[in-house]
């Protein structure tokens, strides 16, 4: 949660991109930040961070700083293929009713690669059925909790209560985008931390040939140094 170079670049990415999405911002040159991740699938290499932070006027030290830069993702998939791939809902599995909630507090999430590490950004999705699905839940369970005089009314809330936000690169949604789009996510996310797939598929053979979770962590530390 402390401040840092990584998170000041993240905030000011998320930030341009809020503003180049907005219906007051028109004119292709205005959109630099959308068609540079549209000619470049939606990445942004940590050689091409400096450039960014020039464009988007940061007071970095970018001699300094690009040593603390790292590469950075965009999983934006209903803005990179259009409206056939907004997320699905996790809930109904479908999208007919799904929108953009907005950007979650923290900016990126952070991905454990081979060599070094990068960050992933992305936003929340809402689906207005499962939230009229849930108030209506909701006000029955309270109507018959309160209509039982040994029932808690709190209890039977609770039982209806489900999520009706979710991130772009929820888990259970990911199989869900057409033409396989999900593959794409490049990262398996934990509740906080990430790992890049590449590193998975390289797990998978050495911890079969019997290297230990300890040595593995060791050769990554070595990589990363």
């Amino acid at each position: 949660k402390s401040d840092g170079v990584m998170r000041e670049v993240l905030e000011a990415v998320q930030n341009r991109i809020k503003h180049e999405e907005s219906p007051s911002c028109k004119g292709l040159n205005e959109k630099w930040l959308l068609k540079y991740l549209g000619d470049n699938e939606w990445s942004i290499p940590r050689n091409k961070i400096p450039w960014i932070v020039k464009k988007l006027k940061l007071k970095h030290n970018t001699s300094l700083f690009k040593y603390y830069y790292t590469s950075l993702d965009v999983w934006l998939p209903d803005s990179r293929w259009g409206p056939r791939h907004m997320p699905c809902c996790p809930n109904c599995k479908h999208n007919n009713a799904v929108g953009v909630h907005g950007y979650s507090g923290h900016p990126g999430r952070k991905v454990i690669g081979q060599h070094e590490n990068y960050y992933i950004l992305g936003r929340r999705y809402i689906c207005s059925d499962c939230k009229k699905e849930k108030k209506r839940l909701k006000q029955a369970a309270e109507s018959a909790a309160k209509a039982a005089a040994n029932v808690d009314v709190e209890i039977e809330i609770t039982k209806v209560d489900f999520n009706i936000t979710f991130m772009g690169w929820d888990k259970r949604i990911l199989a869900l985008f057409p033409d396989g789009r999900g593959k794409q996510f490049p990262a398996t996310l934990t509740k906080r931390s990430g790992l890049c797939n590449h590193l998975i598929d390289l797990m998978r053979p050495l911890f079969n040939k019997g290297m230990r979770p300890e040595a593995f962590s060791d050769l990554l530390l070595e990589l990363h140094t």
